[in-house]
């Protein structure tokens, strides 16, 4: 548990803060605020008469250039946030592998403290939250240009779809080439009608491999980068596995 240093103080000083009953200010412990104290925190914001300006407190925004900010204060606040009322509050962990950076046209976009996990109201409603400084935030995002004169991302999408009754099961994933150079994987797996459309903003699609784990029926993958498809096949059983590279 953190503390606040104590300083030796001269004994004159002394005498008076304990005549005063201050001296123990000088040695109390830091307690650092729990996740039940920013629930309370939370459900105060919602009860506040100017909502708006206490939902914005329980954001951690150092850091965050101008336009972010009024993105904040003009869409994620008042529309996503703001238009709860007295929502349930709930936590959850972060799923293994989370990984926060957005990348777009050569930026960097990254939470500016750590993620602990997610604050779920009204068992929809998903944010991220972190602690500074022994109390919990909802992170600011700031961004860093790491690839100047990158191009323009565009739109990719990846479509995969198991064609029978009932519908086949696939699983696989396609790589993305982003605007900072590096690849992201992207997971591609049947839902119960048998289909899975991803679309993101990238430069490309790198490579991608999907496999009909059911063995049966059709396997259809369809590329898309921009307007332009770059890859449309079909597999049919007891042919399994579709690949794409580029």
């Amino acid at each position: 548990m953190p503390f606040i240093a104590c300083r030796r103080a001269p004994a004159f000083r002394l005498r008076m803060l304990l005549l005063t009953g201050m001296f123990g200010l000088l040695c109390l412990p830091a307690l650092a605020e729990t996740r039940d104290d920013f629930t309370k925190r939370i459900a105060a914001a919602y009860r506040s008469a100017d909502k708006m300006v206490a939902l914005r407190a329980l954001f951690h925004l150092d850091g965050v250039d101008a336009d972010s900010l009024a993105m904040y204060e003009k869409r994620v606040i008042p529309r996503m946030l703001g238009k709860l009322s007295a929502p349930s509050i709930a936590f959850e962990p972060l799923p293994d592998g989370f990984n926060p950076v957005y990348v777009r046209d050569g930026y960097e976009y990254r939470p500016n403290i750590e993620p602990a996990g997610f604050v779920v109201l009204n068992t929809r409603t998903r944010v991220l939250y972190g602690v500074r400084d022994g109390l919990h935030y909802f992170p600011g995002v700031t961004r860093v240009l790491v690839a100047p004169g990158a191009p323009s991302d565009r739109l990719v999408q990846m479509m995969v779809v198991g064609m029978a009754s009932p519908p086949v099961r696939f699983a696989g994933h396609c790589d993305i080439m982003q605007s900072n150079g590096k690849l992201k994987r992207m997971v591609l797996e049947s839902n119960d009608s048998g289909n899975q459309t991803v679309a993101l903003m990238a430069q490309h699609i790198a490579a991608c491999r999907v496999t009909n784990t059911s063995a049966r029926g059709t396997l259809w993958m369809r590329l898309q980068e921009g307007e332009a498809v770059v890859f449309d096949k079909k597999v049919s059983a007891p042919g399994v596995t579709i690949d794409y590279a580029r």
